[in-house]
């Protein structure tokens, strides 16, 4: 990359002392001239600029409990969170206790990140509601690790494929910790 960088400034420069040799007085601007970065310079890029924590929720169950976080990271330090998926079980009123999966996109905004590294997340179902759900972090100093709680109550229709009741499936206030 540095010899194409170097490369494009040279021919940058040899241009300018030669539209000046000529003796035109205008400006010289050379804005196409110089390097574009790679794709894969640029799949670095958005890399950095999206964190993903990894972990999982303590104690552990014996279902799955693995919890990863996507968060926006600008100058080393999170500024908002965008998703959150989660392996874990739940206890329903009619299946028992069962492992769930689920993911949670939290829109275009995500959920903000206060100065004090936290952030939270309380929300109730648009079209079950009996659904809650709440979300609630704290990022270290060096933003490396993130820890808090989740909490969900969830209501689910019946299905006739496969044949599931309709039930109401809980999963109490759980802890989690997660690091990149």
């Amino acid at each position: 990359m540095k010899q194409v960088l170097a490369a494009a400034v040279a021919a940058a420069i040899a241009t300018a002392f030669a539209t000046t040799a000529l003796g035109s007085n205008e400006p010289v601007h050379r804005g196409g001239d110089v390097a574009v970065a790679g794709n894969s310079e640029a799949r670095a890029a958005a890399a950095r600029a999206t964190g993903s924590y990894e972990g999982e929720f303590r104690p552990a169950n014996q279902q799955g409990s693995e919890i990863v976080i996507s968060a926006a990271i600008r100058n080393g330090k999170a500024i908002k969170v965008k998703r959150m998926r989660y392996l874990a079980g739940m206890a329903c009123e009619e299946s028992g206790f069962i492992a769930g999966e689920a993911g949670w996109i939290f829109g275009r905004r995500g959920i903000r990140v206060k100065p004090n590294r936290r952030f939270a997340l309380s929300s109730r179902g648009v079209d079950t509601p009996r659904s809650t759900f709440t979300f609630k972090g704290r990022f270290s100093k060096n933003f490396k690790r993130v820890r808090g709680t989740f909490k969900t109550h969830q209501w689910f229709e019946a299905q006739t494929d496969p044949k599931l009741p309709a039930e109401y499936c809980d999963m109490p206030t759980t802890r989690y910790a997660a690091s990149r």
